[in-house]
């Protein structure tokens, strides 16, 4: 496997653990706050951090080139 591979590989699975610890904060929150009052603050903050994870995953091909063309 080439560098690019590898780097493509790992900012991949960043985003997905990023994005899965996201979720899980919502679900949490979902569960935890009996209250809705809560809900569109956390909603909007836990939609801002899915907002990285995202641009990971999708972003993750041309990053991990770069990230390879620095290490060569």
């Amino acid at each position: 496997m080439t560098h690019a591979g590898f780097a493509t590989v790992l900012f991949r699975f960043a985003g997905l653990a990023f994005v899965g610890s996201v979720l899980i904060q919502i679900l949490a929150g979902i569960f935890v706050v009996p209250e809705g009052r809560f809900m569109a603050p956390l909603l909007l903050y836990s939609g801002l951090l899915l907002v990285p994870g995202v641009i990971a995953i999708v972003a993750s091909k041309p990053l991990g080139r770069l990230l390879a063309a620095g290490l060569d």
